[in-house]
């Protein structure tokens, strides 16, 4: 069993468990209810390079580094759990033979990787994040190998997880080739907090970002720019999207209030997280890193100032449907008078049956002189944990299910599931490229969006702007601001204890 136990358990005895806190309290224990961004609302407060990537090459011929004909684990089982959100119940595991080929390419990669290494692969689905999370700690405590590979969520258990000695760096692991085209190490890079890198970005790991879908009859009707010919012109702006937004917005009764049942609003959301990917959109960082590569936060800038008084008064104007968890009723793509919808590209499942026909956009930027779209990924991220059994076990499963699903696996998705499934029109299938070309991450939400203080400032432009119509930032940015910062600095400490006692152990 690898020594890095001996460390988390040791360090465990002298350090708190409250580490990710600036105001040393324990962060708060995430039940999956306000505070999850895949839930129905935002968290309730009072509240500078390209980190985009490209879709992964699939050339024929390329060859990872595991020596497979030399291993044989004697059927060793590699275990993988995850939990019922976004696509893991779909697209990562298949334990049968399909006639659905994105299904029947899941099932091809575990035979091959069994049949390779001599192992038994097994994918356990836990209802939700917080038991998986506390399996997770508890096996590690007591020293468990039964959890070879963990699907993470997003944001939830990252901070704790990476900053206690939970993890286990993936540089260290043999026969993983980070370099390799199938590892995305540029939004690795983007989440290392220190020397390792102990959240994982692959092939393997399907992005789920939120998209906006618009109402194509009302585009027509209106009058208004084809969103499709803006986007591929990069005139897809802050701006083209107010104008658009401000056209269909109309009280339709005239009776001087904005209802469901009668009026035409701009812009609606199924979960008030969907204005996180604005800000992201708009190229405006929560974090970036300073000439100590420390992440600092980046979020106090005049974009930021203009984007939450132009979204208060948006809101204000009825142009945004208000929060979706404080109205009885909502407005939706069916009723044929809401012109954007902010929503997980997995909801294009929900929208196959409504008449409307309606087309999918990546997030627009915030002006023409910003370089390229950027699309957030609200999917999960994957991790080993610290106590390990056999690492090359690990390291030549995690290598292959990196490179096979770049060979198979994501071929069948983009062909199979996106252009032949969601997509409605050639349009439609460019627009899906651009978004998959251009996901992201922010190390700052990831790692710290569900612990105050910094929840105040990830989820300000929703709690704040949209919320409470108040599109002044920096008084909430004055209110938070120092204490995040705190809270940041305080992580580095504590992680560099760990790291540091784990090297002189070893």
């Amino acid at each position: 069993m690898k020594r890095i136990v001996c460390l988390l358990l040791a360090m465990l005895l002298v350090l708190p468990l409250a580490v990710a806190c600036g105001n040393d309290e324990k962060p708060p224990v995430a039940t999956g209810d306000s505070t999850d961004p895949a839930d129905t609302s935002a968290p309730d407060t009072d509240a500078d390079s390209d980190d985009t990537t490209a879709a992964p090459d699939t050339t024929p011929g390329r060859a990872h580094k595991v020596p497979v004909d030399e291993l044989n684990f004697d059927n060793e089982e590699f275990r993988t759990v995850a939990f019922e959100w976004q696509g893991y119940p779909y697209y990562f595991h298949s334990d049968e033979e399909s006639s659905d080929p994105m299904e029947a390419a899941l099932y091809s990669r575990r035979l091959e990787i069994e049949d390779e290494l001599g192992v038994k692969m097994t994918y356990f689905m836990y209802d939700g994040y917080a038991n998986l999370n506390a399996d997770i700690e508890a096996e590690v405590l007591m020293g468990s190998t039964e959890i070879d590979l963990a699907l993470l969520h997003c944001i939830v258990g990252l901070n704790k997880f990476t900053g206690q000695g939970y993890l286990y760096p993936m540089d260290l692991l043999p026969y993983v080739d980070l370099e390799a085209d199938w590892w995305n190490i540029e939004q690795m890079e983007v989440l290392r907090l220190s020397d390792y890198h102990y959240l994982g970005v692959s092939d393997y790991m399907i992005p789920c970002p939120y998209v906006l879908y618009f109402n194509k009859d009302l585009v027509e009707d209106l009058g208004l720019d084809d969103p499709y010919q803006l986007v591929k012109d990069q005139k897809w702006t802050l701006d083209a999207f107010e104008t658009m937004a401000r056209a269909a917005t109309k009280d339709v009764n005239t009776d001087g209030v904005y209802d469901v049942e009668n009026d035409m609003f701009g812009l609606a959301v199924n979960d008030t997280s969907n204005y996180v990917s604005f800000v992201t959109a708009f190229n405006q960082n929560f974090t970036k890193r300073d000439e100590d590569d420390h992440l600092v936060l980046a979020l106090n800038t005049e974009t930021t100032a203009d984007v939450f008084a132009r979204f208060a008064e948006l809101t204000k104007d009825n142009v945004f449907y208000p929060d979706p968890a404080e109205q009885p009723e909502q407005i939706t793509m069916d009723s044929g008078r809401l012109l954007f919808y902010g929503a997980p590209i997995s909801a294009s499942e929900d929208l196959r049956d409504v008449d409307v026909p309606y087309g999918i956009l990546p997030f627009p930027k915030y002006d023409e002189a910003q370089e390229d779209y950027r699309t957030l990924d609200w999917g999960g991220l994957m991790a080993v944990p610290s106590v390990v059994s056999d690492e090359a076990l690990v390291g030549a499963v995690l290598e292959l299910l990196a490179f096979k699903a770049s060979e198979e696996v994501i071929p069948a998705y983009y062909d199979l599931v996106l252009d032949g499934q969601l997509a409605q029109d050639p349009e439609t299938s460019d627009m899906l490229d651009i978004i998959f070309d251009t996901i992201c991450y922010d190390a700052g939400m990831n790692y710290w969006g569900l612990y105050s203080p910094c929840m105040q400032l990830v989820f300000a432009l929703p709690n704040q702007a949209i919320r409470k119509q108040n599109g002044i930032f920096s008084s909430v940015y004055a209110q938070y601001g120092d204490a995040t910062q705190k809270q940041i600095d305080d992580y580095y400490t504590t992680i560099k204890l760990y790291e540091d006692y784990n090297e002189a152990l070893n």
